[in-house]
């Protein structure tokens, strides 16, 4: 929910301070495609079926969601930032409170986003008492989306459009999930399930 309402507020200030344009539409798709890709990746672990075959891991699943819910709550936090720099960028009264570059606002989101996908990787290891190698390769394909992100920043490329491009950590671990991540995913249940029985 926080997510969705820095994307909306983000959003807000930029339409205000520029109206529609090519960039505010990127920020429109960057916030609610962060949003939605991390609530994707976070849905897609059947933690249901796990925690009915280990009740005993559910202290790890309540707790493990705190990281979790905190970098999604740092998410709409780190939109936020965006908005006042957006508006700091065409607003003189905004301008004179607000000290940040592009490179800081485009960490006030990426930071969430790292520490979203290591919680989570965590989190699975954790309940499923193993490890996947594909999610390594997943963690490196974000974490190069990531630094991407944060390179393209200190180049003068617009902050829309890194959101952009950051947009690609979260979905490079739902497109890992979907082509082969599930078959692991489903390998390590059925491990554990006959833990279990």
């Amino acid at each position: 929910m926080r997510g969705v309402a820095g994307s909306v507020i983000s959003l807000g200030a930029a339409v205000s301070a520029t109206g529609w344009n090519v960039q505010t539409a990127a920020l429109a798709f960057a916030s609610m495609g962060l949003t939605f890709a991390m609530w994707w990746t976070n849905v897609s672990i059947p933690f249901g079926e796990i925690l009915h075959a280990h009740r005993e891991r559910s202290f790890t699943f309540g707790y493990g969601h705190l990281p979790i819910y905190g970098a999604i709550a740092g998410l709409g936090a780190g939109l936020h930032v965006v908005a006042y720099y957006v508006e700091a960028g065409h607003d003189p009264e905004v301008a004179e409170w607000v000290h940040i570059g592009p490179v800081g606002a485009v960490l006030a989101v990426a930071i969430p986003v790292v520490i979203f996908i290591v919680s989570l990787f965590a989190m699975w290891s954790a309940l499923f008492r193993s490890t996947d190698p594909g999610h390594l390769f997943a963690m490196l394909g974000a974490t190069g989306a990531i630094l991407g992100t944060v390179l393209l920043a200190k180049a003068g490329v617009s902050v829309a459009w890194c959101l952009i491009v950051l947009c690609l950590a979260p979905a490079i671990i739902v497109l890992a999930y979907e082509v082969r991540g599930h078959e692991h995913q489903a390998a390590a249940l059925a491990r554990q399930s006959d833990q279990h029985g």
